[in-house]
């Protein structure tokens, strides 16, 4: 009985696990073959091996170097604000609420949604006439300030940014980091629930 319960949900998560193994695996592994190798484009039909050269030019490029520091921090603040807001929701679902399975859906319905609803939503957002800068009312000529958000808010108590990632024009990274956010926490909402309620109600 074990072993055809066990077969049955094999075979229900078989279709997930081909189309991911098809197109992340296999290109994963393509992608790691061809980084040792001269091919300039994926219509090429010859190519060289090059061995580490590929590697070394990579981190010798002054602006790879600043996009890897970028990727670190955009890395980090978004983890942490992920898990965070994941565990807050999943601690206030997990209470006794009246409307529980409407909240629930609520929260849920982002990670549900394609991925064009969700950039039009953002977009409309962030537009220059979009909701936000409309319900700020204030001027908005400090989204193209070259000295940058964090900069502008630091810059009355006397701190001066040296980070490449804060300074600039980082309303961008700002940007993307809350659409980031705002969809993937309910993927990890549903996790933390899961095991919040796996925990015996006499531990708590």
């Amino acid at each position: 009985m074990a072993r055809q319960e066990a077969f049955t949900a094999y075979l229900f998560i078989a279709p997930y696990l081909i189309i991911a193994g098809i197109f992340t695996v296999a290109l994963l592994v393509y992608a790691f073959y061809i980084s040792f190798t001269d091919l300039k484009s994926s219509l090429s039909r010859t190519s060289n091996f090059v061995g580490l050269n590929n590697y070394i030019n990579a981190f010798r490029d002054p602006e790879f170097q600043i996009a890897l520091i970028n990727v670190f921090w955009y890395f980090v603040i978004v983890t942490t604000l992920q898990t965070i807001g994941a565990i807050a929701v999943a601690m206030l679902l997990n209470a006794k609420l009246r409307g529980q399975r409407l909240y629930r859906t609520l929260f849920y319905a982002p990670s549900v949604a394609s991925s064009a609803v969700i950039s039009m939503i953002f977009l409309w957002l962030y537009l220059r006439t979009g909701w936000i800068n409309y319900f700020l009312g204030t001027d908005i000529a400090w989204i193209n300030d070259a000295r940058g958000l964090f900069q502008l808010i630091l810059s009355p108590f006397g701190v001066k940014i040296t980070s490449t990632f804060l300074k600039g024009p980082s309303i961008t990274w700002m940007a993307l980091m809350a659409m980031n956010v705002f969809t993937t926490i309910p993927s990890l909402m549903v996790i933390f629930l899961a095991a919040l309620q796996d925990i015996p109600a006499y531990v708590y």
